[in-house]
């Protein structure tokens, strides 16, 4: 608080607080052994407080035994909060949702939701929600989150039963989708290219089950709790 208080340039303080928090963490868990769900978070373990005892081990999922039945639905999972980006896609969903052939469903409760749900009509908010429930029949997974997600629950769990996901290139999550292969990536924030991909994997509605096998595939091979234990 004393740092925060003086005239010192911004990229000071945060160096400063680096340094700190650095010595900090260090002096009390240097002997505490970590895992990490990520490589996203073990190097950032590694920065913040130079440890070296530090496991990466990727979060596992249970392969469901039946694949979604691909209806036409559009799926976002999450709290919704400013750093979960919902506010910045859903405009671009409400647009597809008027037109009547596919629906838009949005699980999950936050401050947002009281202001988005009266906005923007044509979007089904639900709530809080058991999503697996949902993934046995949706299509497209989207997600929109501005933060650096640690891994990516949510996207593993869709994968496993096929879907399509569409998703940030930020924090955990390049490393469970395969850009173009099993599933696509777009810059964090950059409306303009999620709008786009999403209009093309729509327009290539035979890709989606293609891409939605490669990505169940990826999950079998490396993310369930299996291969976790």
């Amino acid at each position: 608080s004393v740092c925060l208080k003086t005239s010192a340039p911004q990229q000071n303080r945060d160096i400063f607080l680096h340094q700190l928090h650095t010595f900090i963490n260090y002096h009390h868990l240097k002997n505490v052994h970590f895992v990490a769900p990520s490589k996203y978070m073990y190097h950032a373990l590694q920065y913040i407080g130079k440890f070296s005892s530090i496991n990466l081990i990727h979060n596992g999922v249970s392969l469901p035994n039946e694949k979604t039945s691909y209806t036409k639905i559009i799926l976002w999972v999450g709290r919704i909060t400013k750093e979960k980006g919902l506010q910045n896609i859903i405009g671009i969903l409400n647009d597809i949702a008027k037109l009547g052939e596919l629906k838009i469903i949005v699980l999950g409760n936050g401050p947002l939701k009281q202001e988005l749900e009266k906005k923007y009509k044509y979007i089904r908010f639900l709530g809080h929600q058991n999503p697996n429930l949902y993934y046995q029949i949706s299509s497209i997974l989207v997600c929109s989150s501005l933060w650096q997600e640690p891994f990516g629950l949510t996207i593993t769990e869709a994968m496993s039963y096929g879907l399509t996901v569409l998703a940030p290139q930020i924090g955990g999550i390049p490393e469970i989708i395969t850009d173009n292969q099993t599933g696509y990536l777009y810059p964090p924030g950059d409306m303009e290219t999620f709008s786009s991909l999403l209009k093309e994997t729509l327009d290539n509605s035979n890709n989606i089950k293609k891409t939605g096998d490669k990505a169940r595939n990826i999950i079998a091979k490396k993310f369930t709790w299996e291969k976790t234990t």
